[in-house]
């Protein structure tokens, strides 16, 4: 009779991955046994550990999470991030930066191992093929002179960066990176001594800096979980046992593992090299671009964007369960559906610009427009001379005239066009300027609103859909904190798209026997659109000193946090239900009119009509939210409504009931 094998894992080093693993251990009481050669756990030798979101989850599921903060005295210590250039001048700073963020022997003797009980099974020439692009010298001070507690400093520089970083205890830990003048493998891979490290601080002494990214401890924390995850799938397949274990099976295991890990630790060392080269200036035209002016204007989004990123698919033990804790960011799988594969997505966007380009191209050729008659009406009938006799009041009044014609038109099917399509203008005015005032779409062509309303007057809403739809695939933010909108700009859309848009365009479509007085209507409703722009950014900027005369000045440090109140999503929703009700209100009217006037033909009234009274960008609008919705049924759901609506209650209430829906979903995503 075969003696039965008991299971026990032995774990070599108390590092932060081999503690992590006897937590996890004793959680489904496994027996295990810890090898450290230290005669403590937390020896005086190499730099710090750094704990973001994707650890600090799994510490929580290990109950060490409280323990842990408790040693900064139950709060985040880093008050302040600082982004400074080679010059040490401050480039960007970030108040509460984490409050938004809530190699070794043993691989030797491993490898060794492994080739004397199963020749080949680890490459031999894997130790010489780790590349090496970068030196670092790092250490721990305590007791700084003049240092900020609380404070964390990147500094960037040419072929050079610094992480200076506080710690608890009046500790500071920093980090010093150089690139190497050649990259080096393996053997080749120089150790620094005292000598060395003192003369490498006294040439850069003047430099300051950035990490690689930190997710050293948290990645071993992540394979800890995954080896974990492995492990009891394999007993719950052995009847809930793991006596006896073959070969196989302990192969079998650590395949699990490395499949689980292998993607996203490329992705990892990917997005670190990325971040070094860049505060590194390797690059330099991309780095100035985004270290001086994309990360500044873009209000700490963006770099925001970059890091949690690094987080989001980060892995959890799957039979321990995850405390609930209020999030800004959902991590993956915490997810209602999981997003579709990236490379189809690349796919997907790519398609989606491409369709968006050719469209655009097909409108442009499309374009038709009575110009004999226009230009006889503009010469004859025009009687508005805000510009004088210059060729500038002759193009001016071609422009009203292209509005005019059809309205005075003998045949009415132009004018109920014009009475259905006009207010369906208002979803795209309205929701450009949404997106321009998000927290992540700030220093990116979208956060420009006015360029797109005057552009709307110039080439039509058929030219300016596709574009917009193509720069908001390019640039759209991609974590739910950029959804966010000042409460002041949404309280300021429904007074100025009223003022602004609204009653100009019905002033417009109604003649008066006053000629001079409607073509001076007509002039107005050529500005419109950037009116209304023009509008919201007074109000919004009257609101804002109204309410900072009245409310207690906040501090500096702590507005930034309003972007995770969701204070804007129910305001947000009403002018969505504003833009519906007016939109859907004059599509069925003028349908309604048009169904029983015998002397119209609906089809040809709403499909046949020329450009620019053809609602192509209803097209467009359709084809990008089935790119941003691919990924649900509900998704496809709302995919069809949108497809019914442009004939139920037109494309522009079926936008704004899209944006209601988008709004509320986008926002459901963040746990208070």
């Amino acid at each position: 009779m075969a003696s039965v094998k008991e299971f026990k894992v032995i774990i070599a080093g108390g590092g932060i991955a081999g503690l992590t693993l006897a937590n996890m251990l004793e959680k489904f009481d496994l027996d295990y046994v810890v090898l450290e050669g230290h005669s403590e756990i937390s020896p005086a030798v190499g730099a710090s550990i750094g704990m973001f979101p994707n650890g600090l989850r799994i510490l929580d599921q290990l109950g060490c999470y409280e323990p842990i903060k408790e040693l900064f005295g139950g709060s985040i210590p880093y008050e302040k991030t600082y982004t400074r250039d080679e010059n040490g001048q401050v480039i960007y700073d970030m108040p509460g930066f984490f409050n938004h963020l809530e190699k070794r022997a043993v691989r030797g003797v491993m490898t060794a191992l492994g080739n004397k009980l199963e020749p080949g099974y680890f490459d031999p020439k894997e130790p010489e093929s780790v590349p090496c692009y970068y030196c670092c010298s790092f250490g721990i001070a305590r007791g700084v002179p003049g240092w900020t507690s609380g404070e964390q400093h990147v500094v960037t520089g040419r072929g050079r960066s610094q992480l200076v970083v506080s710690g608890p205890e009046d500790r500071v830990y920093w980090f010093m990176f150089e690139k190497l003048p050649e990259t080096k493998y393996g053997k080749d891979i120089p150790w620094y001594s005292k000598e060395d490290e003192a003369e490498f601080v006294k040439r850069n002494w003047t430099h300051k800096p950035n990490p690689i990214g930190g997710q050293g401890a948290n990645g071993a924390m992540e394979s800890c979980a995954e080896l974990m995850n492995a492990l009891l799938r394999t007993r719950d397949s052995r009847g809930g046992n793991l006596t006896s274990l073959t070969d196989e099976e302990v192969e079998g295991i650590f395949n699990q593992t490395q499949s689980a890990r292998h993607v996203r630790a490329v992705e990892i060392v990917k997005r670190a090299h990325d971040q070094q080269s860049l505060f590194a200036y390797e690059n330099a035209a991309i780095s100035t671009i985004v270290c001086k002016f994309t990360q500044p204007l873009s209000g700490g989004e963006s770099l925001l964007s970059l890091l949690s990123g690094a987080y989001v698919a980060g892995s959890v033990v799957e039979k321990l369960p995850v405390p609930y804790r209020p999030r800004a960011i959902p991590f993956r799988d915490e997810l209602p559906a999981q997003p579709i594969d990236p490379r189809v997505h690349g796919v997907v966007k790519k398609v989606f610009i491409g369709s968006m380009g050719l469209l655009y191209f097909v409108s442009r050729k499309a374009f038709r427009l009575p110009f004999s008659e226009i230009d006889n009406w503009s010469k004859s009938a025009m009687t508005l001379k805000w510009f004088g006799n210059t060729r500038a009041r002759d193009i001016f009044n071609l422009f009203i005239s292209t509005l005019a014609v059809p309205i005075t038109d003998a045949d009415p099917s132009a004018r109920v066009h014009l009475w259905n399509f006009l207010p369906q203008l208002i979803s795209p005015l309205v929701i450009y300027a949404i997106e321009a005032s998000r927290t992540g779409n700030q220093a990116t062509p979208l956060a420009l609103p006015l360029l797109f309303s005057v552009g709307m007057q110039i080439q039509g809403i058929s030219g300016i859909g596709p574009l917009y739809s193509i720069l908001s695939a390019l640039f759209s933010y991609e974590m739910p904190t950029g959804r966010a909108v000042p409460v002041e700009v949404v309280k300021s859309l429904v007074p100025a798209v009223t003022l602004g848009y609204v009653v100009p365009t019905i002033v417009a479509l109604a003649p008066t026997p006053n000629a001079n007085a409607w073509h001076n209507w007509l002039g107005i409703w050529q500005f419109a659109p950037p009116l209304f722009n023009v509008l919201a950014m007074g109000i919004s900027a009257g609101l804002r000193m109204w309410n900072g005369k009245r409310q207690p000045k906040k501090e500096d440090d702590q507005t930034i946090y309003d972007r995770y109140k969701r204070k804007d999503v129910e305001l947000l929703k009403m002018v969505y239900t504003y833009a519906f009700a007016v939109q859907a209100t004059a599509h069925i009217a003028s349908l309604a009119y048009a169904w029983q006037h015998p002397g119209i033909n609906i089809y040809k009234t709403f499909l046949g009509l020329p450009n620019p009274f053809k609602a192509e960008w209803g097209l467009s609008t359709l084809i990008e939210k089935l790119a941003v919705f691919f990924r649900t049924c509900e998704a496809a759901k709302a995919a069809l409504g949108v497809i019914a609506g442009q004939f139920l209650v037109g494309s522009g209430a079926t936008w704004a009931g899209l944006w209601y829906w988008r709004e509320d979903k986008i926002a459901g995503l963040m746990r208070e």
